[in-house]
Formats: C-alpha cells, structure tokens, sequence
C-alpha cells in the first residue's frame, strides 16, 4: 500500500467516517453494546466488532449512503463488493460471530441493517452476485467488479 491513501483519508472520506461514527454511536445504544473499529489507515476486511460483556456477538461492515430511502426502496437492493462480502462470512465462520452490514441513508437519517450470515458463516439469505460497473469509491471513479446486491427485503430499518 506504499505510496497509495486510502480513501477514507481524503477529505470526503473524513466527512463519511463522521457520518460513520454517528451511526456508530446510535447502534451502541440500541444494542447496548461497544463498537470497536479497524485501523482506518489499514485495508482491514471488516470494519468493525460488536462487543457485550469483552466478547465480540458480531462483525460488520458499515456504509454511507448519500441518499433518501424512498430513493433505496426504488433501487431495491444494497450493492457492496462481493470479495469483501466472501471474506466478511469466512471471517464470521473463523470467529464463530454473525456478519452484520450496517448502512446510514445520511438525507433521510435512516440506519438500515442486515443479518448477512449466522455465527458459523452461513449466508441467511439469497442475494444476487454480479460483475457490475459502479462507483469506485466515496471520491468518485468507476469500478468493473464483483458485487453482491442485498435485497432491501431482507434489511430492517433501524432507524
């Protein structure tokens, strides 16, 4: 990773990990647990761990949507990366936790969650996985990848 910044290092990074960061501070509260964070300035595969009593019940990844959630209900899915998807569920499997996706649609002030797998790593849901043209990243550009789409169907909304 010599000489490339992540992009949460940029500028409209830094606004994302704040939107970030209060939906963080929401989720402590209605699950009274801890959130403890990956190194940001490191390409971790999760983003963070649920923790209760100094045992971690979950991993997650979390997002910022720049959206409504009308505008979500229209699209009818989540789209995340399916490679960080396969190794968020071999990482639920290997520590025995549920791998959770956790997304703030920041224009409307909605938490959407997912129970993506249970605590050996098995998916609990069917979901389309697809070579998809998206946004690269939170300071723009374009990606050909692998993507995985979470049917909203399956979210719950948390806020």
């Amino acid at each position: 990773m010599a000489g490339h910044q992540l992009n949460i290092l940029t500028p409209k990074g830094q606004v994302t990990l704040t939107d970030e960061r209060k939906m963080h501070d929401f989720l402590r509260e209605k699950y009274e647990c801890e959130i403890i964070e990956t190194p940001k300035e490191k390409p971790a595969k999760c983003d963070g761990f649920l923790v209760k009593s100094e045992e971690i019940v979950g991993l997650f990844e979390s997002k910022c949507r720049y959206t409504t959630l009308s505008q979500f209900k229209e699209w009818g899915s989540l789209i995340l990366t399916y490679d960080k998807v396969d190794k968020c569920a071999w990482l639920s499997n290997m520590l025995c936790v549920p791998f959770y996706v956790f997304i703030y649609v920041v224009e409307t002030n909605n938490i959407l969650g997912w129970k993506i797998t249970d605590d050996e790593g098995n998916y609990l849901f069917n979901f389309e996985v697809k070579e998809t043209v998206t946004k690269k990243c939170v300071n723009g550009g374009i990606a050909t990848r692998e993507n995985a789409y979470f049917p909203l169907s399956h979210a719950k909304i948390l806020r």
